[in-house]
């Protein structure tokens, strides 16, 4: 047996810490340690060391890369015996939740939503659940359709009995199947039917038979949006009878092998779904600030745990590259604004901030303004030529920030 004074053991422990740091999160660009991820590190009489990385999500591919770069760290340390890296997924906690509240230990909503229906919203919804709790993360649905909930259908739970909650008699329990917990208001009243609703039933009635044979799939424009909005990515789904039946018999279609490659797209999903919640939450932490200074013209500050950068562009340059339908053709992408036209007096007024339920409107001082988050991706900002649409996304700031370097150099 070997023996270490408390001194011998600090140091040890300060050069474990010290090669975890070569472990990255490339996903936020920072390592374990800075991220505060390596946890409950011992080191045995025997040199033995054994530690645990809280992982953001069980669902990463990250997490056994992180693992294996951990031990094969450790064990180059020519002191250690051995070398024992746990991996744990702490309940995540909700800050902006009471403890009473339902969404106390929930750590991400996704919203599957579109601005039509009949496109597959639910079946997207319920495999991209299911495809998650494969990979082992805790998930619930929920099914807020009024006038035509379609989770029954979708799911075939053995009990759909709907009880109170044992924890707080304001709430009910949800149902559960093959571990997810799933609530509709389907499940509340069972007459409802999906598409059931009276605007639904109206808007059938209205349609004749064969205002329907067109093909619901569109062409084109996909790498336009994308370039647009800053959309880093897209998933195509085919429609095929096996996605049908797995609706019509309550079984979702990731659960089976009816369809490999449509369960492949969903298992990426799912996995590029747990890796943008993690990078969004940390976004959030080191989100950008855009600030309009009268002396010196728009200031944007990009900000990382360790470091600061910030890069001057002119109001003039960041209104003449709007991206909004206002100043760009959708279908083209050709630029209807002219630059010429813009004031070269023009500044920013006023800027909206959305964050999580807050609404908040902020108006711009005469020197200094600071335009506030628009969610967790974008800056919105209303300009004093009476244009209110423009939304700059993150990336896009980013991009008009390495050309006024590239311009520079």
């Amino acid at each position: 047996m070997f023996s270490i004074s408390p001194r011998q053991l600090a140091a040890r422990e300060a050069e474990v810490l010290q090669t975890l740091k070569l472990v990255k999160d490339d996903l936020v660009g920072q390592d374990l340690i800075t991220l505060g991820r390596v946890k409950n590190l011992e080191i045995s009489d025997e040199h033995a060391v054994s530690c645990t990385i809280d992982s953001p999500s069980p669902v990463l591919l990250q997490n056994q890369e992180w693992i294996t770069q951990a031990t094969d760290r450790i064990k180059a340390l020519s002191w250690v015996t051995g070398a024992n890296v746990a991996l744990s997924h702490p309940t995540p906690r909700n800050i902006q939740a009471t403890r009473s509240s339902s969404l106390a230990n929930v750590g991400n909503i996704i919203a599957v939503s579109s601005c039509k229906g009949g496109v597959g919203k639910s079946t997207v919804a319920v495999n991209l659940a299911f495809a998650l709790k494969k990979r082992g993360a805790r998930v619930g649905i929920l099914d807020a359709d009024i006038y035509g909930p379609s989770l029954p259908t979708m799911i075939s739970p053995p009990d759909v009995a709907i009880r109170k909650s044992t924890v707080n008699p304001h709430f009910v329990r949800p149902v559960e199947y093959q571990g997810v917990q799933c609530m509709s208001f389907g499940f509340v009243n069972s007459k409802a039917a999906p598409g059931a609703g009276g605007k639904c039933l109206k808007a059938y009635a209205t349609r004749g038979s064969d205002a329907w044979g067109h093909g619901v799939q569109g062409h084109g424009y996909l790498t336009t949006l994308q370039s647009r909005y800053s959309i880093p990515h897209t998933f195509q789904l085919p429609m095929a009878d096996a996605m049908n039946i797995s609706v019509d018999t309550g079984s979702p279609l990731v659960l089976s092998d009816a369809l490999p490659t449509v369960t492949a797209v969903y298992d990426d999903l799912a996995t590029t779904v747990a890796q943008e919640c993690v990078k969004l939450k940390h976004l959030a932490r080191v989100a950008p600030e855009l600030l309009f200074d009268k002396t010196r013209g728009m200031v944007l500050r990009f900000f990382s745990t360790d470091s600061a950068e910030e890069i001057v562009l002119s109001p003039v340059d960041l209104r003449a590259r709007c991206r909004c339908a206002q100043c760009i053709e959708e279908f083209t992408g050709k630029q209807i604004l002219d630059p010429t036209t813009i004031q070269e007096d023009i500044r920013p007024t006023a800027v909206q901030r959305k964050v999580y339920k807050m609404d908040v409107a902020c108006t711009c001082a005469d020197d200094v303004g600071l335009f506030m988050l628009k969610g967790n991706y974008a800056f919105a900002v209303v300009w004093s030529d009476g244009h209110s649409s423009s939304l700059y996304t993150f990336e896009h700031l980013r991009q008009l920030a390495k050309e006024v370097q590239d311009d520079a150099a």
